[in-house]
C-alpha cells in the first residue's frame, strides 16, 4: 500500500507500507522524502532473504536525471539493516 503527501517546504513524503499475504498484519512501514519537482515515485519491494525485504524508491528530477534510493529492512527487528 502507499500514499503521498502534498508538497510542503519544497518536499513530499511517500509512504509504502509491505503488509503479510492475509492483508491485515503491517510487516514493515518505509517513508522517502524527495523534492516536489521530482515526477512520480516508483517504489518495487524485493524479498532479499527470510525476514528481509528491499525497498527501491526511483524518481526523476529535471535534468538531473533518475535517482535511486534503496533500503533493506530487517522485518522481525523492524530497522534498516545496514
Amino acid at each position: 500500500m502507499g500514499a503521498q503527501t502534498e508538497c510542503k517546504v519544497g518536499r513530499r513524503n511517500q509512504k509504502v507500507t509491505a503488509v503479510g499475504c492475509d492483508g491485515r498484519k503491517t510487516l514493515v512501514t518505509n517513508t522517502l522524502s524527495v523534492p516536489c519537482a521530482a515526477g512520480g515515485v516508483s517504489t518495487c519491494v524485493q524479498p532479499v532473504a527470510p525476514g528481509m525485504v528491499a525497498f527501491e524508491h526511483t524518481f526523476s528530477l529535471p535534468g538531473m536525471g533518475t535517482n535511486l534510493s534503496l533500503r533493506v529492512w530487517d522485518v522481525k527487528k523492524k530497522r534498516v539493516r545496514t
